[in-house]
């Protein structure tokens, strides 16, 4: 059975609800196919033009004169449409609105059935544009875009703490416009194929034919393209969200929508479920070599150079698009190649009874740490120097005291890299258990380098369980805490601080000590231009803040 898209034919915005004007060809598209005529009344509202046309409803600008008078956005059943699924589908999106009232929702204002025993609603008439082309005529920075986007994940989460899953997240559907004296706004329209995840929402069963596709191809979920999927929740969002994101600062979405619509059925269904999207620095070199009158107006209306934006997204820029379309959490830096994993917020017990002060320690804000420790190569890439005693560009780099990682790494990559803090490096390293080690309460040769054996290469032995490689021994590490005693009761995630001449803390053991000084807990100390061929390090990173409301990834 044929794909039911519920979306324009044409993928054109109508004027009343994208304030972009409509284009001949949606013109052609909308003619002859309602029932219904510009005069005609349904219930108090008086059509004025069609300005939509979905897979089972049509949108009219419509136009009550009683009580008071009120032009709305009317939406209705198409001829032929009016199934028992259809029907049920069209009553859930009422109600599913009707349990929503953020500002940034358009307000179901009415409800009935026309003349013909079809059921209609009339919703809020928002003029917008869709948030794509809004950011896009303004010129707005990366940062503007984020802001605006991140009002659009609060209404999605509103929407899934009330229940429903919109499962049509689009540009179209997320409507920008500016208000005097407080900025860009947006609101998001049409939850018309809305599946609330509690069948209480309507009176009657929603039945989904066999191989009946709700949605927009290019901002579907793998689940939304598999017509046997029953597993369609909030995740679904997440992803288109994830895809609106990408577009916002990439300029395309990950699979080419002309591509998409051009392919069978089946195709389409393959490539959504089976292949992964580029990461957008991708995306942006395809285009640049492919496409440079569009390389080129993606540039400009970001107000940025494409390849200082392509550099620009190789950061969480680049993540969390990703991950919301299926990529782990991860950043690569784009000059040395060093991977980055996300670590979330949460606390745990750090310190040992017997050895160490135990205390509980609470992590606020998440934040990045490097996979593994850095690597002569990633040193060099960096820093332009060898270093070290040992050969081998895949082995941690050595000899490298806290003055010179500062000086050589940190400073130099402007804010992009920092060091962990003390808190932060155990909590990675214990990674949820409460164990000596993060592999238990024993550790063996084939699970960390120690005794004096020599290190081995960045990433060559098993990760813990949140995927950090060689915590426990290889090199010692140093972090961004001048060496002090222990907060008294509860501490955070921050560094102590310290001038110099104090110490500065090293963690997680070496080759040369014995398995006692590569526990979880282990603390050791030294002046911070010392260094020895047994000194390492890992970079950390504090995630990009736009809002102080997390996106709902």
């Amino acid at each position: 059975m044929p794909a039911v898209l519920d979306s324009d034919p044409t993928g054109d915005m109508p004027p009343s609800l994208g304030g972009g004007g409509t284009t001949e060809r949606y013109r052609v598209a909308l003619r002859g196919t309602s029932d219904h005529a510009a005069g005609d009344e349904i219930g108090p509202y008086k059509l004025l033009t069609q300005i939509g046309e979905g897979g089972f409803g049509e949108v009219w600008l419509a136009e009550r004169r009683q009580p008071f008078v009120q032009r709305v956005a009317l939406k209705l059943i198409k001829p032929g449409m009016d199934s028992r699924s259809v029907v049920a589908r069209f009553e859930q999106e009422r109600q599913a609105l009707a349990v929503m009232n953020p500002p940034n929702i358009a307000k179901v204002l009415d409800g009935g059935l026309t003349p013909k025993g079809r059921p209609y609603f009339a919703m809020e008439y928002v003029k917008g544009e869709p948030i794509t082309e809004f950011c896009d005529a303004r010129k707005f920075s990366i940062k503007e875009r984020l802001q605006l986007f991140a009002q659009a994940c609060e209404v999605v989460q509103h929407a899934h703490l009330k229940g429903i899953v919109h499962r049509d997240i689009k540009p179209s559907n997320i409507l920008a416009f500016a208000v005097e004296g407080e900025g860009a706004k947006l609101k998001v329209i049409d939850f018309g194929v809305a599946k609330a995840m509690s069948q209480t929402r309507t009176e009657k069963t929603i039945f989904t034919e066999t191989g009946q596709m709700i949605g927009t191809p290019a901002y579907m979920s793998p689940e939304q393209a598999d017509p046997s999927a029953s597993d369609i929740d909030t995740r679904s969002d997440i992803y288109s969200l994830g895809v609106l994101l990408y577009e916002l600062v990439a300029g395309a979405t990950p699979f080419d929508a002309k591509t998409l619509r051009e392919k069978a059925y089946g195709e389409m269904q393959r490539i959504i479920r089976e292949e992964d999207p580029p990461s957008p620095s991708a995306r942006l070199s395809t285009i640049s070599t492919k496409d440079a009158a569009l390389a080129s107006s993606i540039g400009r209306s970001r107000g940025i150079a494409l390849r200082e934006l392509a550099r620009e997204l190789r950061s969480e820029l680049e993540w969390i698009p990703l991950k919301a379309t299926g990529e782990p959490w991860k950043i690569r830096h784009s000059v040395s190649g060093i991977v980055m994993l996300l670590c979330p917020p949460g606390e745990f017990i750090m310190g040992s009874p017997e050895n160490e002060d135990q205390h509980k320690r609470v992590i606020r804000s998440a934040f990045y740490l490097s996979q593994n420790e850095v690597s002569k190569a990633e040193w060099r890439a960096i820093a332009g120097d060898d270093r070290g005693v040992f050969k081998g560009d895949e082995l941690p780099v050595e000899r490298v005291s806290w003055d010179d990682l500062h000086e050589d790494v940190i400073a130099p990559s402007h804010g992009f890299f920092r060091l962990p803090s003390e808190a932060e490096w155990e909590y990675a390293c214990r990674a949820g258990t409460s164990t000596e080690f993060s592999f238990g309460d024993r550790i063996t040769k084939e699970q960390a380098r120690f005794d004096r054996a020599e290190p081995v290469a960045c990433g060559s032995l098993p990760a813990n369980p949140c995927g950090f490689h060689e915590m426990h021994g290889n090199v010692w590490e140093w972090v961004e805490d001048a060496y002090a005693p222990y907060p008294e009761g509860e501490g955070g995630q921050e560094a102590v601080e310290g001038e110099a001449p104090w110490d500065r803390v090293l963690r997680g053991g070496s080759w040369l000590n014995d398995s006692t000084y590569v526990r979880s807990s282990i603390r050791d100390n030294d002046t911070p231009d010392s260094s020895g061929d047994d000194i390492g390090f890992r970079v950390a990173r504090t995630p990009l803040r736009v809002s102080s409301t997390p996106l709902p990834l």
